[in-house]
């Protein structure tokens, strides 16, 4: 399962906003734009971590061997574990907002 940080919402959440780190970065990177996002703090945030720890460091949501060429393994796993990860959110999908940043 995958780990993400949390921002609630300021009264009973709308739904969720859900921001993806790129390769290299984490959790901690997103995180302050949830409030610049969603100032009014209408939804619940989160930004989780991608599974894999890969030189030269930060998190990774799979191999990348040669630039435009993923992993098709590592690519699947990440995919299961943020679908599993979504799947999990207290929210129905038509409530999630993703941002890939």
């Amino acid at each position: 399962m995958l780990r993400a940080l949390e921002r609630p919402a300021a009264g009973d959440a709308a739904g969720a906003l859900v921001l993806l780190h790129g390769r290299g970065a984490d959790e901690h990177d997103l995180f302050p734009l949830l409030d610049a996002l969603d100032p009014e703090r209408r939804l619940h945030g989160y930004t989780p971590r991608a599974p894999l720890a890969l030189p030269p460091g930060g998190a990774h949501w799979y191999v990348v061997p040669r630039v435009g060429f993923p992993d098709p393994q590592t690519f699947v796993e990440g995919f299961g574990a943020l679908t599993e990860w979504f799947d999990a959110l207290p929210y129905p999908p038509d409530r999630i907002v993703l941002e890939l940043l």
